[in-house]
C-alpha cells in the first residue's frame, strides 16, 4: 500500500487537527542580579515549563552565581541551561573548572559591546581562548548598531574567526534601526557563504530574514520568553509588551489570560513563529509525496504533558497535540509501520505523522 498527498505544508498543517496553533514557552532568557532570592522564586515558576534556559548576567561570574547554579544543576529536572556574560570577570581556572562540573550546562556566551569592538579586540579573545582550552563550549555575542562600523567589524570578525574555533552571533545594541542594512546583509552573506559559525541572536528585520530566521533562539513568544529580573515575562528582550509577572501569577495563567485577549500579531509584529513554520522543512511546492506503508516513523522529540494534549519539543523547536493526537505519538517509537498506525487510528494518523516529518520532528525508516 502507498499513501500519497500533494498537499503543500500549509495546507496539510492548517488541515491537521490533532496539532493546536501555538505552544506556551519552554525556552526562557532570565536576567539575573544579586538577588538570588527572586531569582530562585522566577525560575521555580517556569521550571516546570522549561526545556532550555539561557542567564544574561552583568555582574561577572561571582561565586555566588556558581554556587547557584550548582544547586539549580542538582534539581531533578530534565532541561540545559547556557550563560549569557557581560563583563565576565577573571576566567581563572577555578572558575571554568565550576563551569566544566555541571552536568547540564551547554555553553559560556560573552557579550561584547560595540565599544569593546572600537577600542580593540585582544582582550575579547583571549578570554574566548581561555573558555576553549577548558573544553567549554563559547560564543561570542556581538551587539551592533549605527555606531559600529562595518568595516571595523569585519576586521573583528576576521580575527577572531582566524584565532579562535568560537562561533559568533549578532544581536542589537540599540532599538534603532540598522542604516545601510545592503551593506550589513553583505557583511553577513560573505560569512555565511564561506561556511564560517556567524548566526543571529535575536531578529533583524532590515535585511533579509532568510539571514537570520532559523538561527535565533527566539519564537516570536510562541515556546520562548524573556523574563526581567523583576519577574517580567516579555515576548522577548526588544518587546515592550509585559505579559505578566512571575512572581505573581503562575505561567500557565499568564499564558491562558494572554490568549483570551490578544492574537499572534499582539505578541509579535514580525510573526516570527508562523514565519518558522512555513520555511523550516517546508517541501517544494506541488510536488506529490509517496509515502510507503512499511515506513515506521521514528521520534526525534520529547513530549512535555499538558493538561489538554502535549508539546512536542525537538531541540529549540515547539509543538502543541490534541489529546487524540498524543495518543498517536505515543504510538510512534520506531517499530510501528504506518500501515499498523492507519489501522488503529485510521488516515489522519498518516496525516499526523506526515506533518510532523515535514517539521523535522519524526525520522521515516524502513
Amino acid at each position: 500500500m502507498i499513501f500519497k498527498s500533494q498537499n503543500k505544508y500549509q495546507d496539510l498543517r492548517k488541515s491537521n487537527s490533532f496539532i493546536p496553533p501555538f505552544p506556551r514557552p519552554f525556552i526562557f532568557r532570565v536576567e539575573i542580579n544579586k538577588d538570588f532570592d527572586k531569582t530562585g522564586k522566577i525560575i521555580s515558576a517556569i521550571l516546570p515549563s522549561s526545556s532550555f534556559l539561557v542567564f544574561e548576567v552583568s555582574d561577572g561570574l561571582q561565586p555566588q552565581l556558581l554556587e547557584w547554579l550548582n544547586s539549580l544543576d542538582r534539581r531533578p529536572t530534565d532541561l540545559s541551561f547556557s550563560l549569557l556574560a557581560r563583563n565576565p570577570g577573571d576566567l581563572s581556572g577555578q572558575v571554568l573548572l565550576a563551569l566544566r562540573h555541571l552536568r547540564r550546562f551547554n555553553e559560556l556566551e560573552i557579550i561584547v559591546g560595540a565599544s569593546e569592538i572600537e577600542k580593540g579586540s585582544d582582550k575579547i579573545i583571549k578570554a574566548l581562548k581561555l573558555v576553549e582550552q577548558s573544553a567549554l563550549r563559547t560564543k561570542a555575542v556581538l551587539e551592533i548598531g549605527n555606531e559600529v562600523e562595518t568595516g571595523n567589524l569585519k576586521d573583528f570578525l576576521t580575527r577572531l574567526f582566524s584565532q579562535t574555533s568560537t562561533a559568533v552571533a549578532l544581536r542589537r545594541a540599540e532599538r534603532e534601526k540598522l542604516n545601510l542594512a545592503n551593506k550589513w546583509e553583505e557583511l553577513v552573506s560573505s560569512y555565511l557563504s564561506n561556511l564560517l559559525p556567524l548566526s543571529f541572536e535575536e531578529c533583524f528585520p532590515e535585511i533579509n530574514p532568510g539571514l537570520w530566521l532559523e538561527s535565533i533562539s527566539c519564537r516570536g513568544g510562541f515556546g520562548s520568553g524573556y523574563v526581567t529580573a523583576e519577574g517580567v515575562l516579555k515576548p522577548c528582550r526588544l518587546s515592550d509588551l509585559a505579559l505578566g509577572n512571575l512572581l505573581e501569577k503562575d505561567l500557565e495563567t499568564i499564558w491562558a489570560d494572554f490568549l483570551k485577549i490578544r492574537d499572534s500579531s499582539a505578541l509579535c509584529p514580525l510573526k516570527v513563529y508562523e514565519k518558522r513554520r512555513q520555511t523550516i522543512n517546508a517541501p517544494p511546492p506541488n510536488r506529490p509525496f509517496v509515502l510507503e506503508s512499511g515506513l515506521k516513523p521514528v521520534p526525534l522529540f520529547r513530549i512535555r504533558q499538558e493538561k489538554c494534549g502535549a508539546t512536542l519539543i525537538k531541540g529549540l523547536d515547539g509543538l502543541m497535540l490534541t489529546e487524540k493526537g498524543l495518543k498517536i505519538i505515543k504510538e510512534v517509537n520506531g517499530n510501528r509501520t504506518l500501515k499498523a498506525l492507519k489501522k488503529k487510528f485510521g488516515k489522519e494518523a498518516v496525516s499526523l505523522i506526515f506533518a510532523l516529518f515535514l517539521q523535522g520532528f519524526v525520522r521515516l525508516e524502513k
